[in-house]
């Protein structure tokens, strides 16, 4: 199954099954006392969205906080030993330096192995077949594909 995310630093925007889906980008360690919004990953617990308190503004995205995101948003949609190829952005400095862009793969690919997470009390086991890395900002393209991949297009992001 495919999926696109624009793992932001305000939200999490992703496409799967052709619906849009956005949650806020706050994580913090810890069960979540009001929602239903926890997962527990490499057994520790993470409240996701509105009740958690910690946003990430590290202008890399290659670190624990975005990664749990999209764990997490996979974990959501997951059936047992569901298999996804994703598409993500990244900051430039990562998109035009080949070694960062690896760094990145291999951080949220886990080897190829099944990643394993626990979401409302369900285990959801899913792996992360491919990643295909594009520069933020290219969510004209990612919309509107099968024009946008005839075309070249310049993109301003302010």
């Amino acid at each position: 199954m495919r999926v696109t995310f624009d793992n932001g630093k305000s939200n999490c925007k992703y496409i799967i099954d052709g619906r849009r889906y956005v949650v806020p980008s706050k994580l913090e360690e810890g069960l979540s006392t009001f929602s239903e919004e926890t997962f527990v990953y490499k057994d520790v617990p993470y409240t996701i969205g509105d009740e958690a308190e910690d946003y990430n503004y590290d202008f890399t995205k290659n670190n624990l906080h975005h990664k749990l995101m999209i764990y997490y948003c996979l974990a959501k949609h997951a059936s047992y030993q569901e298999n996804y190829d994703i598409i993500i952005g990244c900051p430039l400095s990562t998109y035009f330096n080949k070694e960062e862009q690896n760094r990145y793969i291999r951080n949220i690919i886990n080897n190829g192995d099944y990643i394993n997470i626990m979401y409302k009390d369900i285990r959801k086991v899913f792996r992360i077949n491919s990643i295909t890395i594009a520069p933020e900002s290219i969510g004209g393209y990612i919309n509107d594909f099968s024009l946008s991949k005839k075309q070249i297009r310049g993109v301003v992001d302010i």
